[in-house]
């Protein structure tokens, strides 16, 4: 799961998993709940990553709340919340430029406009991988550069609060869990 610079940020804790990315959640969600049908003891962790230009003192609360994001929504759709566990990496494992390189080549749904190699990379570290275990796979790690979102998931600089919390908000599907506001 991918997300744009700098969020989920302190002041929008719940702002940030675009609807590209949910969509990927519920596809993954219920193949995990099928999962559980042949192994009742699967479970997952949701790992945390964000990119490196930041302080890890700051990396480290994003991460944070990048994990704790995908698993409220894979808890909103059904996966039993004792069933996930979170980790954040902060910045401290990074995939290199080499690693990047290659999934970038893998990757069968290329972003086509990248600005540098090194925003490219970036955008590569910021996001959250979903291991399954105790098999200990790893979610596939590519861009989703098909994504209608893809340019501000690409996006290197710091969007404004305004224009992040703008965008995401006409994005944002409502979670189905979720009985909304009450009048």
């Amino acid at each position: 799961m991918f997300f744009p610079t700098g969020y989920p940020d302190a002041g929008h804790p719940n702002v940030g998993l675009v609807k590209s990315q949910q969509e990927a959640l519920k596809r993954m969600a219920d193949g995990f709940k099928k999962y559980l049908e042949y192994d009742p003891e699967a479970r997952l962790t949701v790992v945390g990553n964000a990119d490196e230009r930041n302080s890890n003192a700051k990396n480290q609360p994003l991460s944070e709340r990048r994990a704790d994001v995908v698993k409220e929504y894979l808890t909103s759709l059904g996966i039993p919340e004792n069933k996930i566990e979170t980790v954040a990496n902060g910045d401290t494992k990074q995939l290199d430029a080499a690693e990047v390189k290659q999934l970038h080549a893998e990757n069968p749904n290329k972003l086509a406009k990248h600005g540098t190699f090194q925003d490219l990379v970036w955008a590569y570290n910021r996001r959250a991988d979903i291991v399954l275990q105790p098999k200990d796979e790893l979610s596939v790690q590519y861009f989703p550069g098909n994504a209608p979102e893809a340019g501000l998931l690409a996006d290197s600089n710091w969007p404004g609060d305004k224009q992040v919390v703008l965008t995401l908000a006409a994005e944002k599907s409502k979670l189905p869990n979720d009985p909304g506001p009450e009048n």
